[in-house]
């Protein structure tokens, strides 16, 4: 039911964000991963990601608490053309 749509995860860059966002992956979801961290530890995340579940994910470190950040997410769409966002939180 999820695989081929895209999930933007807010939070996900640890704690439960993080599990939620594994567990769309591997139900085939591919992965926007949204949230405050570590630069190389976001991006062994997004690999591990992407290893694991054969789904694409990356990284966008929009401030959720800001209206403009919020509305500039759906250009991201624009980069994986036919596939959806969802936002969960």
């Amino acid at each position: 039911m999820l695989e081929g749509k895209t999930a933007l995860v807010t939070g996900s860059t640890s704690g439960i964000g993080a599990h939620i966002a594994d567990a769309l992956a591997a139900e085939g979801c591919n992965i926007v991963l949204n949230g405050f961290g570590d630069a190389v530890d976001i991006e062994l995340q997004c690999s591990r990601i992407r290893r694991a579940h054969g789904v694409k994910a990356r990284y966008d470190g929009a401030d959720m608490n800001i209206d403009d950040e919020i509305d500039a997410r759906h250009q991201i769409s624009e980069d994986w053309r036919g596939h959806q966002f969802r936002c969960y939180k």
